[in-house]
């Protein structure tokens, strides 16, 4: 698989709440269709070439959350809120 920036939509996820990610995962999946998480993680890297129906879905996602379309596409780090725990 060749991975392609402009397929990737981690730079929209980047400007959703951490606490939406899940939501946002979730309706993605249902929006495509999709079977499982592990799809949606290759996708959401950019492995996938989409058709202009499955970009505009996407798109409307991220719209739901109060991001643009020009602010969906593209690759960047996915930062989120981690819980490390101290052991004793």
């Amino acid at each position: 698989m060749i991975k392609q920036e402009n397929d990737s939509f981690n730079k929209g996820l980047n400007r959703v709440l951490p606490i939406h990610h899940e939501a946002v995962r979730d309706e993605i999946i249902h929006q495509l269709g999709l079977k499982n998480v592990v799809s949606y993680s290759v996708r959401r890297a950019g492995y996938v070439h989409y058709s202009p129906a499955e970009r505009r879905c996407i798109e409307e996602v991220f719209a739901k959350y109060g991001v643009p379309s020009s602010d969906v596409w593209g690759e960047e780090q996915i930062y989120t809120c981690v819980k490390r725990h101290r052991t004793l």
